[in-house]
């Protein structure tokens, strides 16, 4: 088994519906509606994270690692 820990996950939702995720707190934060904190986090592209985890699933020298996704 190998362990994907990614950053803050940033990409288009799968559906128009959009909950409490990290795609609202981004919507939120360009129309007002929350606070733009004057912080830094890293940001992963949700199709890299995929990525990692298919290429995690068929490399064997994987297993047993942790692998931490950032921009």
């Amino acid at each position: 088994m190998a362990t994907i820990n990614p950053s803050l996950v940033v990409g288009k939702p799968l559906h128009t519906h959009v909950g409490f995720s990290s795609a609202e707190i981004v919507m939120k934060m360009f129309t007002g509606e929350f606070p733009v904190l004057n912080i830094k986090f890293g940001l992963v592209r949700v199709e890299d994270v995929s990525l990692a985890h298919v290429r995690a699933i068929t490399t064997p020298e994987a297993a047993g690692k942790r692998f931490i996704l950032s921009g």
